[in-house]
């Protein structure tokens, strides 16, 4: 599939998905969400300076619905390679995560994480 550009709220990391830096850095991205949510309803603007609102320009990728734990993300992100290479693609820079459940509310096992891996 090939992605178009779109605006999402970023966090930049590496590390363990199960560390203190992890959950707050995805604390930060659910809790600056809902404010933006409630700002523009009340028409004001706020943001955590480690947070950021990026385009991103993704172009051709696999992606692939996650269930699970953060830990248990490298068996998608492996299937996810090897249906690219599968079709002559390749991974091109590192894969990207769109959380759709809050880890602060839900349990482990029933996160939902896009896995998107762009490809050449």
């Amino acid at each position: 599939m090939t992605i178009g550009a779109a605006r999402y709220l970023t966090v930049a990391g590496r590390g363990d998905p199960n560390g203190p830096a992890f959950g707050a850095a995805v604390g930060a991205l659910y809790g600056i969400a809902y404010t933006i949510k409630m700002a523009k309803k009340a028409g004001g603007r706020t943001l955590e300076a480690r947070v950021r609102l990026e385009t991103q320009r993704e172009g051709r990728c696999v992606q692939m619905l996650h269930r699970g734990p953060y830990r248990a993300e490298h068996a998608t992100i492996t299937a996810m390679v090897a249906f690219a290479r599968g079709r002559g693609l390749r991974p091109r820079g590192r894969h990207h995560e769109i959380y759709l459940s809050d880890p602060r509310r839900v349990a482990p096992a029933k996160l939902r994480t896009i896995l998107r891996q762009p490809v050449r």
